[in-house]
């Protein structure tokens, strides 16, 4: 599992290569499964993504959504919707529309929504939005998208909210147990995730309090989103929460499941 990239591409590089090594040392295969937020902040989003999206491919990486994932088809949905008409591109129905961001968010009282909205735009940007633009070789200032990876854009729709197997549950953030409940029971139901749970998606991107976090059984939650020092154990809910701050000089780090152990890398420099 590993924590927040954020745009970081040769420190995660460089610690796939320590996985590897590892792996090989004890004889095993492995599966590369990000908590989310490959992107802003750091200067080689783009690098990051396509990363992913190969090892997809090969059936050696997974990802899940994070809120910064949201941030930016969030951005696209806002400024370029005519860009992801004309690719087909239709955004999960399980993310807020910005109608419903805005009627919902508490962060919109007083505002009218094109007031909101052009503050969320603004919010994203200054969040690491313009590093991901840059990243792709666009300039925030104009409207132009030339040089966006439509493919890129494809497969971070494709995200999944959750990853799970017998041993652990992955999420971005702390996942409430009564919406990662309601989110495991409409895949268990439907296969994929419709508009009807989208409350609860949206809760397991953001979440940072343990309020209503509660063991799932014997099973470890592993999430990211809430920067720390270094890898954080709540050995009483079962819980490892792996973004320990890479963007600001800190470490990007890695957790086994199967051994306990934790792996990292010290940033190369503070990007933000």
């Amino acid at each position: 599992m590993i924590g927040d990239i954020h745009g970081c591409y040769e420190e995660y590089c460089s610690l796939e290569q320590k996985i590897k090594n590892y792996a090989k040392k004890q004889k095993q295969s492995y599966l590369i499964v990000s908590v989310g937020d490959l992107v802003d902040r750091g200067p080689n989003s783009k690098n990051v993504v396509e990363h992913f999206l190969m090892g997809e491919k090969l059936g050696t990486h997974k990802v899940v959504m994070g809120n910064h994932e949201i941030c930016f088809l969030n951005y696209l949905q806002l400024k370029h919707s005519s860009w992801l008409k004309r690719n087909k591109i239709k955004i999960p129905s399980y993310i807020l529309s910005p109608s419903e961001d805005y009627r919902l968010s508490r962060w919109s009282k007083g505002l009218k929504e094109n007031e909101y909205q052009l503050l969320s735009r603004v919010l994203w940007l200054s969040q690491g939005g313009i590093e991901t633009l840059q990243s792709y070789g666009l300039d925030p200032k104009k409207k132009s998208l030339r040089g966006l990876s439509v493919a890129h854009i494809k497969y971070l729709c494709s995200l999944p909210v959750i990853y799970e197997n017998k041993k652990i549950i992955v999420t971005h953030a702390l996942p409430v147990k009564k919406h990662l409940n309601i989110v495991r029971a409409e895949y268990k139901l439907k296969g994929h995730l419709t508009g009807k749970s989208k409350l609860s998606c949206d809760s397991l991107y953001w979440n940072r309090s343990f309020d209503g976090v509660r063991k799932i059984g014997k099973k470890v939650l592993i999430s990211g989103h809430t920067p720390y020092k270094s890898v954080k154990k709540n050995i009483e809910l079962n819980t490892v929460q792996l973004d320990t701050k890479c963007f600001a000089g800190g470490k990007l780090s890695a957790y086994c499941p199967e051994d306990n152990k934790i792996i990292s890398v010290k940033a190369l420099r503070k990007y933000y």
